[in-house]
């Protein structure tokens, strides 16, 4: 069970408290007891998959479906091999820019190091079974609906 935003609070860096059962240990303590199955440091915060979450999902037959940087999506495959990958890419860096232009929450800095980061995560899609290109959201949405299906029923 996934409780509620309303149900817990953050405690400092990485620790979780709900309010029914107290607190977690902290993020290191759960890295150190192997929790995660992947985890990083991204804009200063820690974030991590429990492998523990995933596996309860696939014991129960769901399909499980991961937004996580590359890096992360490797050491899940290293875990799971049977486990499909989608690259999701920016039609160029130029219409990421602008995109991240046109949302306008990000100082001329942060887009940049966005870009530069974009640039070179983007050298990592060969690592990948599959890509898609986010000509826009509601085709890249059906692109990966249709890998899903096509992976799952043949």
């Amino acid at each position: 069970m996934v409780p509620f935003a309303s149900e817990f609070m953050f405690m400092g860096k990485g620790r979780l408290c709900f309010k029914t059962i107290g607190c977690t240990p902290t993020f290191k303590e759960n890295i150190n007891n192997e929790v995660y199955v992947e985890y990083a440091m991204v804009h200063g915060n820690l974030y991590g998959t429990p492998k523990d979450s995933i596996d309860s999902f696939l014991a129960d037959d769901f399909i499980v479906i991961m937004e996580i940087d590359w890096q992360g999506a490797l050491n899940i495959l290293k875990a799971y091999p049977k486990a499909e990958s989608v690259f999701i890419s920016p039609p160029s860096i130029e219409d990421l820019r602008q995109r991240l232009l046109d949302r306008g929450l990000d100082s001329e800095d942060v887009i940049n190091q966005r870009v530069s980061g974009a640039e070179k995560e983007i050298l990592q899609k060969t690592k990948f079974k599959h890509e898609i290109i986010n000509f826009s959201l509601d085709t890249a949405t059906k692109k990966l609906i249709n890998i899903i299906f096509r992976e799952n029923h043949g």
